[in-house]
């Protein structure tokens, strides 16, 4: 008899397609942890960027706005808000009177820093109060008679005048002992009122720093969210803390032991102040959520 084929099976087995099948999904899960892995790292290092750029941002312009305010510009200084004149155009003092100051500016100013408002004035040591004297800065009428600035370049010689109810104090202001009436060449500016505090609720998430600027004709401040989101402390206080230092007996610079407020004496002894910002990152994503804490200290400049 003639011997049966021997039937050969064709295809894969049962067995053969449920190994495949699980080598394949192995294979696609660890393809998937590689791309998520990938991702995830890529986000978190947007993150940290992110938070780094803010506090690096925040700090840049906090520093540079304030080493050119000299103490006695200080209006208000708390652990977490500061408020100053800032200065917008330093000039020399020509004559003052109680109606009008002429000031000489450098010449080729732009035009902007003259604009003004009932936040904004001329600061002079001896004339500083806690309310800002709004004035019109217009050209002045005459040539500066105390002083020879020269004409090459020609400088900016400009009146201000006084605000309505207010003069100018032309003698030694009692309150400040050892300073001299103001005189022909002293050095004055015109400033500019800024604040940085914390806020929330700022149509942004979590608490910002804000920084407010006096900008409007009525002179109302400019509330703007400048840094942020912040890092929060276990209370939920905002991570955002100024630090006030003045010189001892010894000359050094020491801390001191609590915020100045709206003290004027105090303000006055502040030479530096220390800055510290805690910020969040999250470059869109909730998970990849990254902080980053950085402090400066800045130290004010000494007034003329």
């Amino acid at each position: 008899m003639p011997r049966p084929k021997r039937r050969v099976p064709k295809g894969f087995t049962v067995v053969e397609l449920l190994v495949a099948i699980t080598l394949a999904a192995l294979l696609a899960v660890i393809v998937f942890r590689l791309l998520r892995g990938h991702s995830d790292f890529a986000a978190q290092q947007n993150a940290r960027e992110e938070a780094q750029q803010n506090a690096r941002g925040l700090l840049e312009l906090m520093t540079s706005e304030l080493r050119a305010v000299p103490p006695q510009a200080l209006l208000e200084g708390q652990s977490q808000a500061i408020e100053f004149y800032l200065p917008r155009a330093w000039g020399i003092l020509c004559n003052l009177t109680p109606t009008q100051a002429v000031v000489i500016f450098p010449a080729g100013l732009d035009s902007t820093v003259f604009r003004t408002n009932t936040l904004t004035g001329l600061f002079l040591l001896s004339n500083r109060t806690a309310t800002p004297t709004p004035s019109d800065v217009t050209l002045a009428a005459s040539t500066c008679p105390t002083l020879n600035p020269g004409t090459d370049p020609a400088p900016d010689v400009r009146s201000v005048p006084a605000a309505s109810g207010s003069s100018f104090a032309t003698t030694a202001n009692p309150s400040l002992p050892g300073t001299t009436a103001p005189q022909p060449g002293d050095a004055v500016f015109l400033y500019q009122r800024v604040r940085y505090d914390v806020a929330t609720g700022l149509s942004q998430l979590g608490w910002w720093v804000r920084r407010s600027f006096a900008a409007a004709a009525n002179g109302a401040l400019q509330l703007q969210a400048l840094a942020g989101p912040l890092q929060t402390t276990p209370t939920g206080a905002p991570r955002f803390e100024l630090r006030y230092y003045q010189v001892n007996s010894s000359g050094q610079l020491v801390e001191l032991a609590s915020p100045p407020g709206t003290n004027r004496s105090a303000l006055d002894a502040v030479r530096a102040v220390r800055i510290t910002v805690g910020t969040v990152g999250r470059a869109g994503r909730t998970d990849a959520m990254q902080t980053t804490t950085r402090s400066q200290l800045v130290y004010l400049r000494p007034y003329p």
